[in-house]
This record gives C-alpha cells, sequence and structure tokens, in this order.
C-alpha cells in the first residue's frame, strides 16, 4: 500500500526500493502501524480472522462473547495515568 511506486523514487530521490519494502506487510505492521496483524502463510492467517470474528456477536441483538477474568474489577492502572499528557498540546508517541 503505497501512493507511488518504486520508480519515481528511484527518479526523485535516487533510493532503490521494492515494492515490499516501500509498502509491504512487513513496513505497516512494524513501522507505519496501519495494519495489527501481519502472517507468514494465508492458512495461519485465516484461522487468526476466524478467531477475531469469534469475538464478535452474531447480530445486532446479541451480547459479545464474555470470559471470567482473575484481574480484579478495581485495580488500579496508575501507569495508564501518563500515558497521554495532560495538555492536549503537548505531542506524544502513541507507539
Amino acid at each position: 500500500m503505497f501512493i507511488t511506486g518504486p520508480d519515481v523514487v528511484k527518479a526523485v530521490t535516487g533510493e532503490e526500493i521494492t515494492q515490499n519494502g516501500l509498502g509491504g506487510a512487513d513496513v505497516h505492521a512494524e513501522t507505519s502501524g496501519v495494519c495489527h496483524f501481519a502472517y507468514d502463510d494465508e492458512e495461519t492467517c485465516l484461522a487468526e480472522v476466524r478467531y477475531l470474528l469469534s469475538l464478535l456477536p452474531q447480530n445486532n441483538r446479541e451480547n459479545p462473547p464474555a470470559a471470567e477474568s482473575e484481574d480484579p474489577a478495581d485495580r488500579r492502572g496508575d501507569a495508564l495515568l501518563d500515558l497521554v499528557p495532560a495538555d492536549g498540546n503537548r505531542p506524544y508517541d502513541m507507539r
């Protein structure tokens, strides 16, 4: 997934790059953050898609699946308080 191709990149910058290096799955899974999952083969990918879909309700009237948790509901997560700065104009790394 990219706007222009390797030929244009070479013409403009002189850098040689492949289509995968410019916008392949690894780039978006590891660098850009556009995708959250990347798999080595189609079989694994489809199995994981099936699992993700199993987490959704079957229709709009059904509740999503629930699971018991050993994590106390009233547990404080103080580390979360510092993830986003209080000043909305201050930049931060969301990764």
